[in-house]
């Protein structure tokens, strides 16, 4: 009985001496989580596609910047062209008549009195016309408020990445601590096993001396049996939560994954409700992207109004013509063109898309409103939950200390023959069941605290910009 008492205690100092959720400061777990988030925003696929977007605008927006600048163009033209309509010119008509009044005048002939009337075709039979035009607009209002509406859409392409960045970062806090949380599992499992093989050696050697009857031994197997069938399901969700991991950051899903001997560090030093409210409207990308949609809008009320006012642009063509190619001061031409065009009338048309603007900036501001609103009532949701989290925290290990030192003593009792074994089996689960929950209440601590920092959007994604 001594030495099956020394075996017990043995392996009860082992299971204690690695407690779970133990609160040490481990600045190496937030290096490794740091890299991977660094390593997920450069890698992963979707937020990559945002990327592809984002870059898109900007180019739009240097091609409307293009606009303000003139445009250069040449152009080549050589052309053969036979018959068509022809120039009549009376020619023989207008003069045939006055040679013949001053040869009778002068009693000579020297003027010809027969000439032909002349035809001309309209189109040569041969042409060239080589030149090179510049355009240049002077007071053209659209282009500018076009360049409004491209520089605003582009801040909304760089929003729109940004916000899936933050739920990136979230998910793949999330993931990795889950991972965390189903590797404290299995090895809790893994000394829970030795506890119950180590039960089960008693009970046989109880049945052996006639201590106990046989039902004791399938008891403690069945025992181990369901404990192996748990840490089966165990390994099965660290699998799966390390494939769901991998595949946010882009990699194999089988790739290994770097973590630390030691537990996280559990903050519970709540900041002030107050001061979340003002980091979240600071801070959300979405109340940043109404507010561009109102100025976005505002710009198209000012594009439609710029309809009303004339359009001036400068043109100067320089090249030369004929029918052959030389290019020497013969064939060379040069224009010079102000072009005002003045809309006058278009059916009231643009009116009325100047009151849809106007229609539109005013559902933009209500969305203001209501998003005010519900970022509000998130950051109150997830502040509620830290809570209940902290609390949890606190429980938990009041929890796994009472069932430990209940297991101690039921332990102790049941190899003296004191207790039964259905109160030492209870005893050995209610024991493992709080050392789980202290896991579940760890991890989901902190996951609660992304989720929190996600809602606050106050995660730097300055890195963003280094990828």
């Amino acid at each position: 009985m001594i030495q099956h008492t020394i075996s017990a205690i043995i392996i009860f100092l082992f299971l204690f001496g690695n407690i779970v959720g133990q609160d040490t400061d481990n600045p190496k777990l937030n290096q490794i989580l740091d890299q991977y988030l660094i390593q997920g925003l450069k890698n992963n696929q979707s937020l990559q596609q945002a990327n592809f977007s984002y870059q898109k605008s900007i180019s739009a927006l240097k091609e409307a910047r293009g606009l303000f600048f003139p445009s250069v163009d040449i152009s080549a033209r050589y052309s053969l062209a036979k018959g068509g309509r022809e120039f009549e010119f009376p020619l023989g008509d207008l003069m045939n008549p006055v040679y013949s009044t001053l040869n009778d005048l002068t009693g000579s002939s020297n003027f010809p009195s027969n000439l032909r009337n002349q035809s001309f075709p309209l189109l040569r039979e041969k042409e060239h016309d080589t030149k090179i035009s510049i355009t240049q607009p002077l007071f053209k209002p659209e282009i500018y408020y076009n360049f409004q509406i491209k520089k605003q859409l582009m801040k909304l392409e760089e929003n729109s990445r940004d916000i899936y960045a933050r739920q990136l970062v979230n998910n793949i806090k999330t993931a990795y601590y889950n991972f965390l949380k189903t590797i404290q599992v299995v090895k809790l499992l893994d000394r829970t096993k030795l506890l119950l093989q180590e039960n089960l050696r008693i009970s046989n050697s109880l049945l052996t001396n006639h201590k106990v009857t046989k039902e004791f031994v399938y008891r403690a197997r069945a025992e181990l049996s369901k404990l192996e069938q748990e840490k089966a399901e165990a390994h099965k969700n660290k699998t799966l939560a390390a494939s769901y991991f991998n595949f946010l950051l882009n990699k194999k899903l089988n790739t290994p994954i770097e973590i630390t001997g030691q537990q996280i560090q559990c903050d519970t030093l709540l900041p002030q409700i107050k001061q979340l409210n003002e980091t979240a409207l600071n801070n959300r990308e979405e109340i940043e992207s109404v507010d561009l949609s109102i100025e976005l809008t505002q710009d198209g009320i000012q594009l439609n109004r710029s309809n009303f006012l004339p359009d001036l642009v400068f043109a100067f063509a320089y090249g030369y013509q004929g029918e052959e190619y030389r290019f020497n001061n013969e064939n060379d031409y040069w224009m010079a063109s102000a072009v005002l065009q003045w809309n006058l009338f278009k059916g009231f048309q643009d009116k009325e898309k100047i009151q849809q603007a106007r229609m539109e900036k005013n559902r933009f501001q209500s969305m203001k409103a209501e998003l005010n609103k519900s970022i509000l009532l998130q950051v109150n949701q997830a502040y509620q939950n830290l809570i209940v989290g902290k609390k949890s925290l606190t429980a938990s290990k009041d929890r796994l200390q009472s069932a430990r030192n209940s297991y101690k003593i039921v332990s102790k009792k049941y190899k003296e023959g004191m207790a039964s074994y259905i109160e030492y089996i209870d005893a050995r689960t209610t024991m493992t069941q709080a050392e789980i929950n202290r896991i579940v209440a760890i991890y989901d601590y902190q996951i609660k605290q992304a989720e929190l920092e996600k809602i606050i959007a106050n995660y730097p994604l300055n890195k963003l910009k280094n990828l």
